[in-house]
């Protein structure tokens, strides 16, 4: 079993947008992890409105496995979004080996 945790921060700024983050399991959809919608009553392309995606799971996985996360972004405007470059603690993807197994082989 593993811990994989993940965040993200993307500069944004005052319009819609849709995050989802979710968690791949040898290049399949696992688990959805993070969901965020904000659609603004006074939509603003030079107002800021930063957002933090952050989420966690458990995955069963094997010697050989590769686990990935993909986020989706979806939003209103012309303005272009980023991944903020802050250190470490904004921006993470960690994997922890927790033990034994605790579910059926995949």
């Amino acid at each position: 079993m593993f811990l994989v945790n993940a965040g993200l921060y993307i500069e944004n700024v005052q319009r819609y947008a849709n995050y989802e983050m979710e968690i791949y399991l040898n290049g399949k959809i696992y688990k959805n992890i993070a969901h965020y919608r904000n659609s603004p009553a006074s939509p603003s392309d030079t107002t800021d409105f930063n957002v933090g995606v952050y989420g966690a799971a458990t995955i069963p996985a094997n010697a050989g496995d590769y686990i990935e996360i993909y986020l989706y972004v979806g939003y209103d405007g012309d303005v272009q979004r980023y991944i903020t470059d802050k250190a470490g603690w904004y921006n993470y993807f960690d994997i922890t080996e927790m033990g034994g197994r605790n579910y059926p082989r995949l």
